[in-house]
């Protein structure tokens, strides 16, 4: 158990705490319902790829990696024979574990329930992070501390990546998903030991936990949160009660490690090499999916990029950084010039040096979705007390994986969701100049207002932005082949006849 919150008593019981779980709650049964499409009356096609870790986890169970064509069509790295198998990690398929005794892993549903429960598993630990330092800055209580606590919870809950992905439940978000719920819990670790002097021993097993089960969804994600508890590791190894940190930090360090080799394992299994994490674009080995069914070209734009680019690159990062966090929302300005001025202005810069790069739904960058979280950073960040190891455990284990992500050879919407943990990382910083300021009646009303603007403008773009996104994932390119489609494919592609059974099964 993690150490015990510092707040008062009279705190868990106050009027500020329980609008925070009102909202907390009211969030939680919306978004329950979003994802389960319950409140989506215009969505009519299914989204791409909803049975895939439902039939990976059935696969497992049954002592294989290999998947159904049928079912992981595109999305499958097959073999020269055939043979399908998925590059994501098998992490998401533990909802599957848990609830296979009492369901049939078939339902399409589970899918929806998955990514809900560990985007709001992800919401509540950030919340608590929020809510508790918040509460030690300012600590009185009273009407303004209640009604700008509330709109601290209503950004957690709101405008953040959670919206997004519970209202489009495609395969991608699955592992998002789970990432972003360990992601939320190890910043929380973070937060209780450099806040609230929580003892070392009490957070590295969790976290070493959390960055195990994230290196079999998110690789670029685990990459911090694995560098950041082994940081931790060693400011514990080194301080003055190290003899007793020594269990917690084998524990840990056992855990992380084992996951490594397992993660290891599965790439040699499914690709022949364990440090191969994705199919090729050659004609050799195992090959990615659109490749080996002729949709995408070997030479290729995107595919000749990555092969004289690589999958990451340094030169990256800086023109991503800008689209990922300026690109002009496309979908709800009136003109399309802005957007346009800017891909315009992107490519210029990046196609001489680093080729094409794809990019994919950003139906408008993190400052204008999340626009009232930048406020908060940009307003309240001081570098006071960051250079401690908490501090600096807490800034590096979420800016890794930014740089990481920035540094892809693609953008999309749903990698933004990975850098996150960064920019809560900036906000949590922010909070007690923020609190003070909050709390300081002289200071000037206009930047309360500003304030409110800037979360009722990102709440407005989040919202439509949703209902993009969610319509994004609604196409055929996802969705399960009929035999006669799989039958055409192994045709078109030359395949034995006798192995046509074996391929299509379903």
């Amino acid at each position: 158990m993690l150490e015990e919150s510092n707040i008062l008593p009279s705190e868990r019981v106050s009027p500020t705490t329980l609008v925070a779980v009102m909202i907390a709650v009211v969030s939680t049964l919306v978004y329950l319902l979003l994802a389960l499409d319950i409140m989506m009356p215009w969505k009519d096609t299914p989204y791409w790829g909803m049975d895939i870790y439902n039939y990976q986890a059935i696969g497992i169970l049954n002592g294989t990696l290999e998947m159904p064509v049928r079912i992981i069509g595109y999305e499958g790295h097959y073999a020269p024979d055939g043979t399908a198998v998925s590059y994501h990690g098998i992490a998401p398929i533990l909802t599957r574990l848990i609830v296979a005794p009492f369901m049939d892993l078939n339902n399409p549903a589970i899918s929806g329930a998955s990514i809900w429960f560990w985007c709001t598993l992800g919401a509540v630990f950030y919340h608590l992070s929020f809510h508790q330092v918040a509460a030690r800055y300012w600590p009185e209580e009273s009407f303004n501390r209640m009604v700008w606590f509330g709109v601290l919870s209503f950004m957690v809950w709101v405008t953040a990546p959670t919206l997004l992905m519970v209202v489009a439940v495609p395969f991608y978000h699955e592992p998002i998903a789970l990432s972003y719920a360990m992601a939320a819990i190890c910043v929380f670790c973070m937060v209780r030991y450099h806040f609230f002097d929580a003892p070392l021993s009490k957070i590295l097993i969790p976290m070493g936990i959390c960055a195990a089960m994230t290196v079999h969804a998110r690789p670029n994600l685990a990459l911090g949160l694995l560098l950041g508890t082994g940081f931790l590791c060693l400011v514990a190894l080194i301080g003055r009660d190290r003899m007793k940190m020594l269990i917690p930090i084998a524990v840990s360090g056992t855990i992380m490690v084992g996951s490594l080799a397992g993660f290891m394992v599965l790439n040699s299994v499914k690709f022949g090499s364990a440090g191969k994490v994705h199919g090729t674009y050659e004609d050799t080995g195992v090959q990615y999916g659109p490749v080996f069914w002729g949709f995408e070209e070997r030479d290729s734009p995107r595919a000749s990029a990555f092969i004289e680019h690589g999958r990451f690159n340094a030169k990256r990062i800086l023109p991503n950084l800008a689209m990922y966090t300026f690109a002009p929302p496309r979908r709800v300005l009136k003109s399309k010039a802005p957007y346009r001025k800017a891909l315009i202005a992107y490519r210029k810069v990046t196609t001489p040096m680093l080729g094409f790069i794809r990019i994919y739904m950003p139906t408008a960058g993190a400052f204008y979705l999340w626009t009232g979280w930048f406020a908060l950073v940009l307003l309240g960040f001081r570098r006071t007390g960051i250079f401690t190891p908490g501090g600096v455990a807490l800034l590096g284990t979420t800016a890794v994986p930014a740089v990481v992500t920035l540094s892809y050879g693609t953008i999309s919407l749903r990698y933004s969701f990975d850098m996150w943990p960064f920019l809560m990382a900036l906000a949590i910083f922010s909070l007690p100049a923020a609190c003070r300021s909050l709390m300081d009646k002289s200071t000037p009303r206009k930047f309360f207002l500003l304030g409110c603007a800037a979360l009722v403008f990102g709440l407005y773009i989040s919202l439509i932005s949703a209902r993009t996104y969610n319509n994004g994932y609604q196409r055929t390119f996802g969705q399960v082949w009929t035999y006669e489609e799989c039958a055409e494919r192994v045709a078109e592609k030359g395949l034995p006849s006798e192995r046509l059974a074996t391929i299509c099964a379903l």
